[in-house]
């Protein structure tokens, strides 16, 4: 089988290190390739200078939006172009994801031995060794940022789980369905596309946690806040497209969420962090304004 990894980036220099993990088991696959997708232009010198520092192989293509900051959904559009074409899988990753170095060989073993069209893999994502203790790194395992911890007792998974950071399905699925390009920043650009092909196409994600990737991006609380306000904005868009599907709380889901966020507010962050966390993170995604993070 073909594969192709795609992986939308603004230069982080932790890109060096996914490339590293991956290179080497791609090596050993030669119809394997990297599609590094840059959001930006390649007359700038961030795009020079990513040219310079990524290694040198024919496995690797360096591709550019040509446009500063046009999102994540654009950047995997382009690289999905030039993909497609040659490939029977597709894989998406971070560029701040580090893989395990039987990742490779563990995603072609598994569509080897589901070949359907609609099967598709979703691979656990752990925090690097140095961010796993945190207890804010821990908390967001288990809510905001990727659910994993009602996947580990064996939830199944569905579209909502369409998240970019080690995804794998096969190419055929996205040729007629790629990103939607409307989304700005992060929240639901890659959930959207996942619920259009469960909607159409039956997408059936696997959760394979041996399939495992290391996520080396250190989070503050404040900026999860700020993602989680544009998450909210990218909510909009989606309902306005799938009316359909609900994803902000409304009527009496809502007010009971409401009560329950400003009477856990009040809870110092000394008594309780996951009642701080949780308040806040819900007062936001409810859509107030006022500075709730104090600390």
């Amino acid at each position: 089988m073909r594969l192709a990894i795609i992986i939308p980036t603004i230069g982080r220099p932790i890109l060096h290190d996914v490339l590293n993990s991956l290179l080497p088991q791609v090596q050993k696959h030669p119809s394997s390739k990297i599609y590094i997708s840059y959001d930006g232009k390649k007359s700038s010198k961030k795009f020079k200078s990513l040219k310079q520092k990524i290694p040198k192989s024919s496995q690797i293509r360096l591709l550019s939006t040509g446009k500063n900051r046009s999102g994540a959904s654009n950047a995997r559009n382009v690289a999905l172009k030039k993909a497609i074409p040659s490939s029977d899988l597709i894989a998406f990753l971070g560029d701040d994801t580090i893989s395990q170095k039987d990742w490779l060989s563990k995603t072609l073993d598994w569509h080897t031995k589901n070949p359907a069209e609609n099967k598709a893999i979703l691979g656990r994502v752990h925090w690097v060794e140095s961010l796993q203790k945190d207890r804010l790194h821990k908390w967001l395992d288990s809510h905001i940022q990727f659910d994993f911890h009602r996947l580990d007792q064996g939830y199944k998974p569905d579209w909502r789980h369409f998240t970019t950071s080690n995804l794998s399905l096969k190419t055929r699925m996205l040729r007629r369905n790629i990103f939607n390009k409307c989304f700005k920043g992060w929240g639901f650009e890659d959930g959207e596309l996942g619920y259009r092909l469960y909607k159409y196409h039956n997408l059936d994600i696997s959760y394979v946690p041996s399939i495992k990737v290391f996520h080396d991006h250190p989070q503050e609380f404040q900026k999860v806040l700020k993602n989680l306000k544009n998450a909210r904005k990218n909510a909009k868009i989606f309902e306005n497209i799938h009316p359909e599907k609900k994803l902000l709380p409304h009527g009496v889901k809502k007010l009971l969420l409401t009560i329950l966020a400003f009477g856990l507010f009040i809870v110092p962050k000394t008594l309780s962090s996951k009642a701080y966390w949780w308040s806040r993170t819900k007062l936001v995604w409810l859509g107030y304004t006022f500075p709730i993070q104090v600390d």
